[in-house]
């Protein structure tokens, strides 16, 4: 059982809080409901500003677009003819550096091909040499025409390893040496040079030599014979500078 007196006391302090409730409930609307026009004026303060600088751009775009002049470059007719050598319209005919090498290369190779079939191989060409080293050879060459047995001169060794030894050798007039120099000078060749060197060589000064032997005496000599075999240490030059050569001339006799 509660008494009178306790009962209204709890009646009053609920209708305290019940109206606190409501006071507080209705405070929290009103600041909502003002924070809202706040907030969407806001947004409309922030869409303006937005606007007003996108007008601004495009014053300022404007203002920029009036401040240009369409003006025509005339170029200079060699400057344009530079401009239209590396703007060309069809790509294909574009070379690149490997087809610009390419081509100096084989301009090359023709001009050296074209050298070389004007160039007699029988025919010996000179340089500019020295006077005495041009004395010295033609004097080797007189010894070597009276050449029997012994040793040969030091300078006619060295032969072989010079580049120009063609026209060394055409110095000492090959055709005039005895048959013993033409021995000694086949093995010192075949002993120094390389293939190619040797078929030179046997081509150009043995063969004749043995041809014109054979021809004047019916028969080899001794020494010449000697030169032949020993040629023979360079099979690939052996066949190519002498046997080949024999065989393509159209006339040559059954013993030789």
């Amino acid at each position: 059982f509660v008494p009178d007196s306790l009962s209204s006391k709890i009646l009053n302090e609920a209708r305290k809080q019940l109206l606190e409730d409501q006071l507080e409930g209705q405070g929290d609307a009103e600041s909502s409901s003002a924070r809202a026009p706040k907030k969407q004026r806001g947004n409309w303060l922030g869409k303006d500003e937005k606007n007003s600088d996108d007008d601004d751009d495009e014053e300022e775009e404007d203002q920029d677009d009036n401040g240009f002049e369409d003006q025509i470059i005339e170029l200079d007719p060699q400057d344009e003819a530079d401009l239209a050598r590396f703007l060309k319209k069809d790509a294909a005919q574009m070379n690149t550096l490997y087809d610009i090498i390419q081509a100096k290369i084989e301009a090359k190779q023709n001009d050296a091909e074209l050298a070389v079939s004007q160039v007699d191989p029988n025919e010996f060409n000179m340089r500019d040499m020295d006077a005495e080293v041009v004395e010295m050879y033609e004097q080797i060459g007189q010894y070597l025409s009276k050449y029997r047995s012994g040793k040969v001169p030091k300078a006619f060794k060295i032969i072989p390893k010079m580049i120009n030894w063609e026209q060394i050798l055409f110095l000492t007039k090959p055709e005039t040496w005895t048959a013993a120099a033409m021995y000694q000078a086949t093995r010192l060749f075949a002993s120094n040079m390389n293939p190619k060197m040797c078929q030179r060589f046997y081509s150009l000064v043995l063969l004749p030599r043995l041809r014109d032997d054979i021809d004047e005496f019916k028969k080899l000599n001794y020494h010449l014979y000697q030169a032949l075999c020993k040629a023979i240490y360079k099979p690939a030059a052996f066949f190519k500078g002498l046997i080949l050569p024999l065989l393509e001339v159209n006339i040559f006799y059954g013993f030789e």
